[in-house]
């Protein structure tokens, strides 16, 4: 529809234009950050079986499980890092008891920052395995060992942690204590540590084959458990107040196994999970291949928002062991292995971005670099913070054997960034290059990177770059830097103004709608100003005004937000230029758009213009400040 709506713009116009429409490549938009990197230090043995947890101040926990270090059999490790993947500690032991296997590590972290461990260990129960955990003070003391299940006979296993601003809740796999060969069970905890109630049963159908469960909690402690019940061929839930009470009772959440869960602050949650293809049972795949991921949305309530949806758009071979993780507002990350078949057992760790509505934030893209280890890139873990950043981390190879790998990502909330410095525009959706006058130009002076964009402006001909990386977008946040140079709007025939980037929408299959635009203006005296301009739902438009800029590069924020309906009245537009606000509206009527595609160029060009328009730096995302380009 975009590129329909793209050609029908210059439909009637007299000029030749050039439209060059290139793959889009959205994946390129959810740009690694810095290089896969190689977490654990200790590399003799195998390392594995890891967890990954993230604070709001950028910082990411990773755990794994690691064989015969600790002297005895397994153990649980961690180590911290930044984003960048930068350590920020040295790996340390998690676990105090050694004897036996400690494995399975599941973490979380707490309001005050603190992070909270879990896993399951054989024989400190007394019998079969049981589920102990930590609080892990990073840099600080840690507490002691605590045990999280009470009945002790046969085997609790396979923990995981979910956790709140003012404690956490636990859940496991636990042996014939409902009287079947397996259950769900959980026990919540106060942030210090000390049990709430006592431990609980989770699942409603006891013949037994419930397994793998996990929990997803929001900061204020309402908490939704998921887990694969065999019996019955599905994954089930099961929703509970901040309290640690049950909400109703247990329900079918996805058709699949293997699920994983996520929680937004306001208690809307999703569960995804492995389904079988058109070509094996169960069924509910819809990718025609042996298996595929998709998603289910649910309300606070736990009613389904909207069918389930495909997560793999890569659909040969088998997508399986899907994990997720969520951020505050509802954007979140699906990380799960694939296995195409091209080549002998090897794999790839394959991920893919949503909005809170449920729309893809971006292409699925891979992970993980290296594909060429026979069977060796798997089982990925994922977590995210409230920057929107995420990191993969996943089993891969360490010079001596199995270890942990990771890569960290800009996240949810980044939309697109320009990829001027490949040397090309190719990232962009598309160009309207005119009579070949828009080119990606070296040494342009704007920022300390080797190219930018280059608009030279000849006729009447718009010269732009298109951008259909935004997807139905109610608040989107705008960067670039640019320098209006030698460029003259055509001055002596009366035309001062041109528009150098617009937001749009698609409205209607026939029709696009101008959301915001900034107008570069330049009068018969030589000197610049710019202005910001949106529009309101009954076409009305809010500007700016023209603030004065002289002749050398800036940089210019944009932040739109859309009503939440009409006449709602608390849409917003904010402008900065050089880092200072020049102007900010909250009470706009504006519900009818959202962003869809963008173009950033030389547009709307009026008779008698000539000269360049010089950009870069050009970045989008869904909410976070961008601010100046650091290099």
């Amino acid at each position: 529809m975009r590129e329909k709506a793209l050609y029908r713009s210059f439909v009637g116009t007299a000029t030749l234009v050039l439209l060059v429409v290139l793959a889009p490549a959205r994946a390129r938009a959810q740009a690694p950050v810095g290089s896969e990197f190689l977490v654990n230090a200790y590399t003799t043995g195998a390392q594995g079986r890891m967890a990954v947890a993230g604070r709001p101040d950028g910082t990411f926990l990773i755990v794994w499980q690691s064989v015969a270090q600790d002297g005895d059999q397994s153990a649980i490790f961690g180590r911290l890092f930044d984003v960048t993947g930068t350590a920020l500690t040295g790996e340390f032991q998690i676990n105090a008891t050694t004897t036996g296997n400690q494995r399975a590590p599941s973490a979380a972290v707490l309001g005050t920052g603190d992070f909270v461990v879990v896993w399951d260990s054989v024989g400190q129960d007394g019998s079969g395995s049981g589920v102990f955990g930590r609080r892990i003070v990073v840099g600080g003391p840690s507490s002691a060992e605590f045990r999280a299940n009470t009945y002790t006979t046969g085997d609790q296993k396979d923990p995981h942690v979910a956790a709140s601003d003012d404690g956490f809740v636990v859940v496991w796999d636990g042996a014939a204590q409902d009287g079947a060969s397996d259950g769900i069970f959980g026990q919540c905890f106060t942030a210090a540590g000390t049990p709430v109630g006592s431990e609980f049963g989770v699942n409603s159908y006891t013949p037994g084959g419930q397994f793998a469960p996990l929990a997803a909690m929001n900061a204020s402690g309402s908490f939704v458990v998921a887990w694969s019940d065999y019996p019955r061929g599905q994954t089930y839930a099961q929703l509970y107040a901040s309290d640690c009470a049950r909400v109703g009772g247990e329900f079918t959440a996805h058709p699949g196994f293997e699920p994983a869960v996520g929680m937004d602050a306001s208690g809307r949650f999703a569960v995804a999970a492995t389904v079988a293809g058109a070509d094996g049972p169960p069924s509910g795949g819809t990718d025609n291949s042996t298996y595929g991921i998709t998603v289910q949305r649910y309300d606070a309530s736990g009613v389904a928002d909207g069918p389930p949806q495909q997560v793999n758009s890569y659909t040969t071979g088998v997508q399986e062991f899907a994990h997720m993780a969520m951020d505050p507002d509802g954007q979140f990350v699906i990380s799960w292995d694939t296995f195409d078949g091209t080549t002998l057992g090897a794999s790839r760790i394959s991920a893919r971005t949503f909005q809170a509505s449920g729309a893809p934030a971006h292409a699925e893209f891979q992970a993980n670099t290296n594909t060429t280890i026979w069977g060796l890139e798997r089982t990925s873990a994922v977590a995210s913070n409230t920057q929107g950043q995420f990191v993969v981390a996943w089993q891969g190879t360490d010079g001596d054997g199995a270890g942990v790998k990771a890569q960290g990502f800009l996240g949810t909330d980044m939309i697109f960034a320009d990829g001027f410095d490949s040397g090309a525009w190719d990232a962009w959706s598309g160009a309207v290059t005119g009579p070949g006058n828009l080119a990606v130009a070296p040494d342009c002076g704007l920022t300390p990177t080797p190219y930018c964009l280059q608009a030279t402006v000849t006729d009447t001909s718009s010269l732009y770059a298109l951008d259909n990386s935004p997807s139905d977008e109610a608040h989107y946040r705008a960067r670039f830097y640019f320098s209006p140079a030698d460029f003259d709007p055509g001055v002596s025939q009366g035309h001062l103004r041109t528009r150098i980037f617009i937001g749009f929408d698609d409205v209607t299959p026939t029709k696009t709608r101008r959301l915001f635009a900034i107008i570069l203006k330049r009068d018969a005296n030589g000197a610049y100003s710019v202005e910001g301009r949106v529009r309101q739902d009954d076409n009305s438009q809010t500007d700016t005004g023209f603030v004065d800029i002289t002749d050398a590069p800036h940089h210019v924020e944009i932040d739109w937000k859309r009503s939440s309906g009409p006449d709602a009245l608390d849409g917003a537009f904010q402008m900065w230029i050089d880092g200072t606000s020049i102007a900010s509206f909250t009470n706009l009527d504006d519900s009818i758009g959202s962003v869809d595609f963008a173009r950033l160029g030389a547009l709307s060009v009026k008779g008698g213009a000539t000269g360049t328009l010089l950009f870069d730096q050009f970045e989008s995302r869904r909410k976070n400040p961008i601010g100046p380009y650091v290099p």
